[in-house]
């Protein structure tokens, strides 16, 4: 089997086979993550929560290995919480193009029945070691959350790889569309567009994910609230515009 990482990289594995994993005691087994490919060795990974519930339990961050591109998992492991009276959600992020993981998630108050903050942490080595957690801002958004796998635009005038990852957020008049972006290989993230990609009260988009089409031009596809539909939202200028 080739696992060659050329044959993942960016557009996905090309061997398919259904697998089961174990679910053991948790209805909510394998909610709320993402799979994604390390360009630099082929590894496959499984990001995702585990939980009781769909919300309103202690759900905690697992991830799992496969070695040979998603034909067989290993033992999973946890990769944050559980947090007494915290569920860890909505599981974001992945590999960027120097194997880094990321992991982006929302914190949700199990007392006073609030979303607390965004937060994310990496691993230079598939899991081995993390980072702390870090905190993202959210723009004072009451509902919020990361969604999607991180995009990693390549190298920039700094030397450094240029990162989005996309997010959502309600700021209890208009759920609106956001990006964090990285210009330092991922060491920090701030807000782009500081504004939103899109709001509307009549079309509530949530759950955007993004793709570099390349030449500057990127796409997002966002799901409608209540609906059977989507919204594309195109850039032509590396996410400095958007348009419907």
């Amino acid at each position: 089997m080739n696992i060659n990482p050329g044959n993942y990289w960016p557009l996905g594995s090309t061997i398919q086979k259904s697998f089961q994993i174990p679910q053991p005691n948790h209805p909510y087994y394998l909610k709320y993550g993402y799979i994604s490919v390390n360009p630099t060795n082929g590894l496959t990974v499984l990001v995702y929560r585990k939980g009781n519930l769909d919300s309103g339990d202690s759900g905690t961050i697992f991830m799992n290995i496969s070695k040979d591109g998603g034909a067989n998992f290993q033992q999973e492991q946890i990769i944050y919480g559980p947090i007494t009276n915290f569920d860890c959600r909505n599981i974001a992020g992945g590999y960027d193009s120097n194997g880094v993981l990321y992991v982006f998630f929302a914190k949700w108050d199990l007392i006073h029945s609030n979303y607390t903050s965004i937060n994310y942490l990496y691993s230079p080595d598939d899991g081995n070691t993390w980072s702390i957690d870090y905190i993202l801002p959210n723009l004072n958004n009451t509902t919020f959350s990361p969604y999607g796998h991180i995009i990693d635009v390549g190298i920039n005038n700094l030397g450094c790889n240029t990162l989005y990852q996309t997010w959502y957020g309600d700021d209890s008049t208009n759920y609106s569309l956001y990006l964090y972006k990285s210009i330092d290989s991922g060491v920090s993230f701030t807000l782009t567009n500081i504004i939103t990609i899109y709001q509307s009260t009549n079309n509530i988009c949530i759950e955007p994910s993004m793709v570099n089409v390349g030449g500057g031009c990127f796409l997002v596809l966002a799901r409608i609230v209540g609906g059977t539909s989507f919204y594309q939202f195109k850039s032509e200028d590396n996410c400095n515009t958007w348009g419907v």
